[in-house]
């Protein structure tokens, strides 16, 4: 199943990606989609499908998987349209035919702790590149 994952750092939108399931999520290189940010684990969670319905499971990641406000402990069913939360980014699942012309779709998606006094600097992201 082919579906797009948009990340997003509070209402900063950080990149999209196509990714074929299963797919795992984290910062490692050899993920399906990767996420660079210090709360983000190698390999945090995965995406799978399973007998046409698709699953979240998380991977013993560190700072776990969040689901509607609940720590995934056992794999979930995940729907288009739902959010889940990684570290401090939240992501959001869409058909892969949603995608419209204006979505910058990247191999890997960069959100960098960065210095300094702004507003970013409580997330810890570095700005959009």
């Amino acid at each position: 199943m082919k579906i797009t994952i948009s990340v997003w750092a509070g209402e900063q939108h950080k990149g999209s990606k196509i990714v074929q399931t299963p797919c795992f999520i984290g910062r490692g290189k050899d993920v399906g989609l990767t996420i660079s940010h210090p709360s983000v684990s190698r390999k945090h969670c995965e995406l799978y499908e399973e007998a046409g319905q698709l699953y979240l499971r998380d991977n013993s990641s560190l700072n776990g998987t969040l689901l509607r406000g609940e720590f995934v402990e056992t794999p979930v069913p995940i729907q288009p349209g739902d959010e889940f939360v990684i570290g401090e980014l939240q992501l959001r699942i869409e058909p892969a035919t949603s995608v419209d012309a204006d979505t910058e779709v990247r191999p890997s998606v960069d959100v960098e702790p960065i210095s300094g006094n702004n507003a970013d600097d409580e997330l810890g992201l570095a700005p959009e590149k």
